[in-house]
C-alpha cells in the first residue's frame, strides 16, 4: 500500500489553520459581544440614573406645586376667615352701638335727665366763657322745667362775672343736649349727646373690640 504524503505548508496544515482561524473568530466575537454587553449595561444603567434624577426632579417640582398651591390655599383660607372675623366685629359692634343710642332714647324718659341736661348746660357755658351767651335746646326737651334764673347764677358763680342767657328751642339732636354759642356764632360748644357720643366714638370701639376679643380667647 503506498504511503500518502501530506504536505504542510508555513503554517501548518490547513485543518490547524482552519481552527484557528475559527478560534480566534470566536475569541473576537467573545469579546466584542462582552464589551457590547458592557457597553449595553452602562448605557442602561445610564438611563435608568438619568430616568430616576428626571423623576426625582419631577417630583420634588410636583411637591414644591403642592406646597405652593397649599400656601396659597392657606393664605385664601386666612384672609377669608379675618374678613368674617372682621365683619363679625362690626356687626356686634354695631349692634352695641345701637343699644347704646336705645337707652339714650330712654334715657331721656327718666327722671335723671333734666338734671344732666342742666348740667351740660352749665359745662357749656363755662366752654364759652361767659358773657353773652345763646343756649339752644332740642325742641323735644321743651315740655322741661328749666329756672334760667337759677342757671346765671350758677354760671355768674363759677364763672366770676355777668352772664346774659337766651333760650332757643330747635331741631338740634337725637338724643337731647345742648348746644351753647356766642350770640354772632364765632364760638360754639356742641354738647348734645350726639356729639358726646361722636367724640367719645373711638374710645367707645375700643371698649367694645376689646370686649369682643376677650370673648374670642374664652
Amino acid at each position: 500500500m503506498a504511503n500518502k504524503t501530506i504536505k504542510k505548508g508555513i503554517f501548518g496544515s490547513s485543518e490547524n489553520i482552519s481552527s484557528r482561524i475559527i478560534l480566534e473568530a470566536e475569541k473576537e466575537a467573545e469579546a466584542i459581544i462582552e464589551n457590547a454587553k458592557k457597553r449595553a449595561e452602562e448605557i442602561i444603567n445610564k438611563a435608568e440614573k438619568d430616568a430616576e434624577e428626571i423623576m426625582n426632579k419631577e417630583i420634588k417640582i410636583a411637591h414644591e406645586k403642592i406646597k405652593m398651591e397649599e400656601r396659597r390655599r392657606l393664605a385664601e383660607i386666612s384672609l377669608k376667615m379675618k374678613e368674617i372675623i372682621l365683619r363679625e366685629r362690626e356687626t356686634i359692634f354695631n349692634e352695641v352701638l345701637n343699644e347704646v343710642k336705645r337707652r339714650l332714647h330712654e334715657f331721656k324718659k327718666t327722671d335723671r335727665y333734666p338734671s344732666i341736661l342742666q348740667e351740660l348746660i352749665l359745662e357749656g357755658c363755662e366752654a364759652i366763657g361767659g358773657g353773652d351767651l345763646v343756649i339752644k335746646i332740642d325742641s323735644k326737651d321743651k315740655e322741661i322745667d328749666i329756672n334760667i334764673e337759677k342757671l346765671k347764677r350758677i354760671i355768674e358763680e363759677r364763672m366770676g362775672g355777668k352772664v346774659n342767657i337766651s333760650i332757643v328751642f330747635d331741631n338740634i339732636s337725637e338724643f337731647g343736649g345742648v348746644i351753647v354759642s356766642t350770640p354772632d356764632g364765632s364760638i360754639v360748644y356742641n354738647n348734645t349727646l350726639d356729639a358726646i357720643l361722636e367724640r367719645n366714638f373711638d374710645d367707645i370701639r375700643r371698649i367694645i373690640t376689646k370686649s369682643i376679643l376677650e370673648g374670642e380667647r374664652l
